[in-house]
């Protein structure tokens, strides 16, 4: 059986990881404190210690543990498993993940992934003047999905954090 982790990583490859949907500061208290937990060296991890320290992020609640869960996922889902090809397919969030699917769905069902944080009628003005803003139209693929969302998380307040949780449960659905 391969390791999903083959090569060694360090720290900073396994804040990359988390940064996309917790923002740098959260990603990197996150790491530390599982490391410090899980005992681990400041130098490069060995495959099963980076299986151990997203292992171990993953049990938390909330964003924390979905984004781990995720970015778990993803390295095991990785063409040879590295966290260099995780990060490669991190570093293009237009492209994404997931290959460019003709499955479009209406824009509202963007709002549908907010409602809950921002009540209905607010998701829906929000989403409205972001997918103008970006140029879509009323039916929306998966990329384009996310880089609604990914332009939503940059707004302050309770906007930009919804946009931040929808991100990850986009990322869940099976668009």
């Amino acid at each position: 059986m391969s390791s999903a982790f083959p090569k060694p990583s360090s720290r900073d490859e396994a804040v990359s990881l988390l940064a996309p949907a917790l923002g740098e500061e959260k990603a990197r208290e996150t790491v530390d404190a599982a490391a410090a937990v899980l005992q681990l060296s400041s130098g490069e991890w060995a495959p099963a210690q980076l299986r151990a320290l997203f292992a171990h992020v993953s049990m938390e609640s909330g964003l924390v543990g979905i984004t781990a869960r995720v970015v778990s996922r993803r390295l095991r889902m990785s063409t040879g498993g590295s966290v260099t090809s995780a990060l490669s397919t991190q570093s293009a969030p237009a492209s994404g993940p997931r290959p460019l699917q003709p499955n479009r769905k209406p824009v509202d069902a963007i709002a549908d992934l907010l409602a809950q944080a921002l009540g209905v009628e607010k998701a829906r003005r929000e989403v409205d003047k972001a997918a103008r803003a970006a140029g879509l139209g009323d039916l929306v693929d998966f990329n384009e999905s996310l880089k609604l969302l990914e332009l939503m998380a940059r707004e302050p307040g309770l906007v930009g954090i919804a946009a931040q949780f929808a991100k990850t449960r986009l990322h869940l659905l099976s668009w």
